[in-house]
Formats: C-alpha cells, sequence, structure tokens
C-alpha cells in the first residue's frame, strides 16, 4: 500500500512539472506569435492556449498587448449565451477615461448532484 501511494504521489508531481513545462512552451509560442503581430483574439480564442488564461503571466502578457479594439475571450464553441459588452470607464466627473484598461473573465459553474 505504502509503495502504491509513493508511485502516485511521483505521478502527480512529475505530472505537475511536465505541466509546468508545457505552459512555459505554451507561453512563448504565445509571446512569439504577438511580436509577430498575431491578433490579441487570436491568442486568447485558440484552445491551445485556454491552459494559459488563469496564469499571471499570460495575463500580463495580453494586457501589454490589447488595444481599445474589440476583443473576443472565449472560444467559438464555448457553452453558454454569447454577449458583447461595450464599457466607458469615466472619472469622478463623468469623463471618458482614455486607454483605461477594463479586465473581463468569462467563468462557468459547474452543478453537480449527488449520485
Amino acid at each position: 500500500m505504502k509503495l502504491f501511494f509513493s508511485l502516485v504521489y511521483l505521478f502527480v508531481i512529475a505530472g505537475g512539472a511536465i505541466s509546468q513545462a508545457d505552459s512555459a512552451l505554451l507561453l512563448k509560442q504565445a509571446a512569439i506569435r504577438l511580436q509577430n503581430h498575431a491578433d490579441v483574439s487570436t491568442i486568447l480564442t485558440d484552445k491551445a492556449y485556454s491552459r494559459l488564461h488563469p496564469l499571471t503571466s499570460f495575463r500580463e502578457m495580453i494586457q501589454k498587448n490589447a488595444s481599445s479594439n474589440v476583443l473576443a475571450i472565449t472560444t467559438t464553441d464555448e457553452p453558454g449565451k454569447k454577449i458583447k459588452v461595450v464599457v466607458t470607464v469615466r472619472d469622478k466627473d463623468g469623463q471618458p477615461i482614455a486607454n483605461a484598461l477594463v479586465y473581463a473573465s468569462c467563468t462557468f459553474i459547474r452543478i453537480c448532484k449527488n449520485r
């Protein structure tokens, strides 16, 4: 039994290391694509990069390359109703703030039933 748990532990640790290496490689690929003038929406909606969305380094890279253009943040086959959000950020006097950064996140809730 102890051997089983040791093997499971090693598998989980090795799996995490591979995942980190994969993430680092994907981040590098995304950065190169953005340096070569890829559209930010293309990166955000590419399923290959979906695992990177929660990473701070990925979000910072997207922020650095984002513009005031319309951005898509999910793939076309993402479940749920599609919406378009139009935002104007204003200061305390009601004046629009130029080049304001608005962060939008797509989340969902899975409802699990006990069987």
